[in-house]
């Protein structure tokens, strides 16, 4: 820019920004955190001017004022900016068991300020409502992990930590909280956890302390520019210039709740067949043992073990083929097994092999069985009465 004043010319010259030595437009910086924390932005305004018609020799600025020569730039170091989000991250409650161990929530760290900072996590129970639901219990040993393959489940190759050593300017991390579900929770109660960050200084636990005090452009100040949010969500609601974020997640107890019944039908006998049979001798009888799951989580590796004592005194054989009005099984085929996923019975082997079923001496079992939420599962097979 140019102003002139009576003889003299002046004549502003541009701006410039040095870091570490090297001078770059501050029009291209892009990061969305802005320009980067200690910064030193630098300028020096000229003046060139004439006497009576005589050029003068150029003059440069100085911060105090310079009356010759070239002069220096005036300086300032670009402040930290300290600014960060934590959201949770699958949008919903985690499903865990009663009892069960390692139960992992999602979160997703955001550095939203111009310098690398490092974290401490810290997670509590919370009495917060979240997901709809109110908080019914407390879970324990809590744990830190960072979500390394970005699934938000806990894996192998997961690394367990205890804080964020560092994260980069408009870089963001994924994390797991992990717990320990009570013993004895009822079915669908649901638990409320909160994890909060804290700023602190790159690549230790010490916390960031703002810059208090006027402006001094010597020195790299800190500010703190966290804004505040109203509740909402697996939002709290944060609080403004605290360098902290914290987010809400929850556990859901979704228990299995078996249940077994044992019935026994006459299937034929030798003097009525299959029309209104009777348990006389040489009667054949089926036993069926029948699983239903109650609750809102998955049962599995259930297995089911019946004994037959009147095998041994007599009273019973077990039959070697198993075939009544709704499944017709092949020689050698004595137990019918309908697992939860399964539309029909199968057809399974007296022997003691791969299809997971089999009758020994006096017991019948079955296993292997995995049950959905208001599933089914069945096991039956005949005897015929000595």
């Amino acid at each position: 820019m140019k102003k002139t004043n009576q003889n003299c010319i002046v004549d502003i010259g541009t701006a410039a920004v040095l870091t570490a030595g090297l001078i770059f437009s501050m029009a291209n910086y892009t990061l969305a955190a802005g320009t980067p924390s200690g910064t030193i932005v630098g300028n020096i305004a000229t003046i060139n001017y004439s006497v009576d018609g005589t050029p003068q020799p150029e003059i440069g600025s100085t911060e105090l004022g310079n009356t010759s020569g070239a002069g220096s730039e005036t300086t300032f170091f670009v402040g930290t900016s300290v600014n960060l989000t934590l959201v949770e991250t699958n949008t919903t409650y985690t499903s865990a068991a009663a009892g069960s161990l390692l139960q992992a929530t999602g979160f997703t760290l955001t550095n939203l300020g111009n310098n690398s900072h490092g974290y401490n996590l810290t997670a509590a129970n919370s009495s917060l409502s979240v997901f709809g639901q109110a908080d019914g219990y407390d879970v324990g040993t809590f744990a830190y992990y960072i979500d390394v393959n970005n699934d938000g489940l806990l894996d192998g190759g997961d690394t367990l930590i205890t804080s964020v050593d560092t994260l980069a300017p408009d870089a963001s991390i994924k994390l797991l909280v992990t717990a320990t579900i009570p013993i004895v929770v009822a079915d669908t109660l649901q638990s409320t956890i909160s994890l909060t960050a804290v700023t602190t200084t790159d690549n230790t636990t010490v916390a960031v302390i703002e810059t208090n005090g006027v402006y001094d452009s010597t020195v790299v100040q800190i500010v703190f520019s966290d804004p505040s949010t109203v509740a909402a969500g697996t939002d709290p609601g944060q609080t403004e210039g605290d360098a902290s974020a914290v987010a809400l997640d929850a556990y859901r107890v979704l228990t299995a709740a078996l249940s077994v019944s044992k019935a026994t039908a006459v299937y034929s006998d030798p003097a009525n067949g299959l029309v209104n049979p009777k348990a006389i001798p040489g009667a054949i009888l089926t036993y069926t043992i029948t699983i239903v799951n109650n609750g809102t989580g998955t049962a599995t590796g259930i297995s089911i073990s019946d004994i037959v004592d009147e095998i041994t005194t007599g009273s019973l054989a077990f039959n070697t083929q198993f075939d009544d009005s709704t499944t017709s099984c092949a020689a050698a085929q004595g137990i019918a097994v309908k697992d939860g996923s399964e539309a029909a019975p199968l057809c399974k082997t007296n022997l003691g092999d791969a299809d997971s079923a089999n009758f020994a001496g006096i017991t019948a079992t079955a296993a292997g069985l995995a049950l959905a939420a208001g599933e089914t599962a069945t096991m039956a097979f005949q005897v015929t009465i000595q």
